[in-house]
């Protein structure tokens, strides 16, 4: 895995993975909610897109749980885990074209950077942030993330 564009490859296929980390409460499903049907209807994107949620707390499987509300926006596979090792969990995700990590913070991906007018000065963001993304300006933001992810994509 390359640390700078987050490229995994195979002779068959390539798979582009981005994270997205804020503080807790921040709105990072929520985004992640509105931004895959976003990249499903978008024409430049034809693929299947994963994610995985790094919880720090117990799993739960109800209706309206994090990960069925990622599924139900259309990703692909969506896997919740309290795993701390990212090279682990990746090792055991099926095959994606594009992988969304929401969480392990130290992974060697790139990260979006989600952020809304308050802050929490508790919170320390990973050093490999590519974007910073504004939430305040819902639509742009998705836009942006669009955008952004696009360039990944075609850089590949």
């Amino acid at each position: 895995m390359e640390t700078q564009l987050s490229i995994l490859s195979s002779p068959c296929n390539t798979v582009v993975i981005i994270g997205f980390c804020a503080p807790s409460k921040t709105g990072k499903t929520t985004f992640l909610e509105h931004l895959i049907p976003s990249l499903i209807q978008d024409h430049r994107f034809q693929g299947k897109i994963g994610v995985i949620k790094h919880c720090h707390h117990n799993l739960s499987n109800h209706h309206n749980s994090d990960s069925n509300r990622l599924q139900r926006a259309g990703a692909h596979h969506v896997q919740a885990t309290t795993e701390s090792n990212f090279d682990h969990v990746l090792s055991s995700f099926p095959q994606c074209n594009l992988i969304l990590v929401e969480g392990f913070r130290s992974a060697p991906i790139p990260f979006f950077l989600l952020k809304r007018q308050r802050e929490d000065k508790q919170w320390k963001a990973p050093s490999n942030i590519i974007t910073t993304i504004d939430l305040t300006h819902f639509e742009t933001s998705i836009q942006q993330a669009l955008t952004t992810i696009h360039r990944l994509l075609l850089a590949q």
